[in-house]
């Protein structure tokens, strides 16, 4: 039950206030995180984040590789991963050709991310990890794919930080996003089970900031994309293991085309 409930908090806390609103993080969220990295538990073994990538990286990898059978499918492929914490997802990424740029909020993530990329050589020309937020570099470039993963539950304006998301991708790229669904399912592990009963700060998550796939898909919809899947996925405690599922009611991801 402890992996399960640690898989809830994120790897920052972004707080967009929309495009060239300037400030857009809390501060004392960023400070929570940025006193509680620990590199060595950030990577530790069972760990449902590591495990996560079983579901996010096929979903990444398939969507921007098409027809591309090798070693790594990505090379000369450009993405962004927003709220990129210790660079679980970003390396993975990496390691598949990707040309990755990790973003958050928090420096010490940042420096903690830095610090595991440098265990691996054979990524570290293809990896670079910046301390901004989403509004900070909207109009600085744009990325085949940008993925935000467990961060859109914690952003104080999902339709301007979505915004940012597509504005940062290429026409005809793909935008990836994983969070949780506003549901009672959702509330009772998200909340009730992982800050009342279990490890997970009083507080980290608030119910009127998780999004539906209905308003999600909506959103992006409003920003010029185009829904290509929606689909659930679930963790299995005992196994350590991600997969997909039908229901959408507590953890689900969504991949959006920009048109």
């Amino acid at each position: 039950m402890r992996i399960l409930l640690r898989k809830i908090v994120p790897a920052t806390h972004l707080r967009n206030a929309g495009p060239g609103d300037g400030e857009s993080v809390d501060p004392e969220e960023v400070e929570f995180f940025n006193s509680e990295v620990d590199l060595k538990e950030w990577w530790k073994e069972p760990n449902e984040l590591v495990s996560m990538n079983q579901t996010r990286v096929p979903l990444i990898r398939d969507a921007l590789s098409v027809g591309r059978e090798t070693a790594q499918p990505l090379e000369g492929i450009s993405i962004l991963d927003v709220g990129c914490g210790g660079g679980i997802l970003s390396e993975a990424l990496a390691r598949l050709g990707a040309d990755v740029t990790g973003i958050d909020a928090s420096n010490a993530m940042i420096k903690a991310a830095k610090q595991h990329a440098q265990l691996d050589p054979r990524i570290q020309e293809r990896l670079q990890y910046h301390n901004q937020t989403t509004n900070e570099i909207v109009d600085s470039e744009s990325y085949d794919g940008v993925v935000a993963s467990e961060v859109i539950e914690h952003v104080s304006d999902a339709e301007s930080f979505v915004g940012d998301c597509v504005r940062l991708t290429k026409p005809g790229g793909s935008v990836f996003i994983t969070t949780i669904n506003q549901t009672w399912a959702a509330y009772a592990i998200a909340i009730i089970l992982a800050e009342k009963l279990g490890p997970v700060k009083a507080g980290t998550h608030q119910y009127q900031k998780f999004v539906t796939p209905e308003r999600l898909k909506k959103i992006l919809q409003g920003n010029n994309c185009s829904i290509r899947s929606i689909r659930g996925q679930m963790y299995n405690i005992l196994t350590n293991k991600w997969f997909w599922v039908r229901d959408t009611s507590v953890f689900y991801a969504i991949h959006a085309v920009k048109d």
